[in-house]
């Protein structure tokens, strides 16, 4: 666990199944992951729920090398707009519960 850096691709048990989402951040023994196509992150987990790395993808002829420099600095770039645009999002939220209480 001390390895992973924000924005590397994880998978995590989380409800009695496997998911795969970039690490955003963390917080203490809390982990907060995020889908690259959602808005919100995840509800955080603690670091055992962490299975492992996703290091290399195949699909058919397709393979992606995720240890590659160019693969490593995209990552963090992506980890680094994931969590620009969680933080993004629940201040909206706040600002939204602030003003329109209802």
């Amino acid at each position: 666990p001390a390895a992973l850096r924000r924005g590397d691709i994880i998978v995590v048990w989380r409800n009695e199944e496997f998911i795969t989402h970039r690490l955003v951040t963390r917080r203490h023994d809390l982990w907060f992951t995020k889908g690259d196509r959602f808005r919100h992150m995840d509800p955080p987990i603690k670091k055992e729920a962490v299975l492992g790395k996703v290091i290399a993808v195949q699909s058919g002829d397709v393979f992606l090398n995720f240890r590659k420099p160019r693969w490593i600095v995209t990552n963090r770039i992506d980890g680094l707009l994931n969590w620009g645009e969680a933080l993004f999002f629940e201040i909206g939220r706040t600002l939204k519960r602030k003003i329109f209480p209802n």
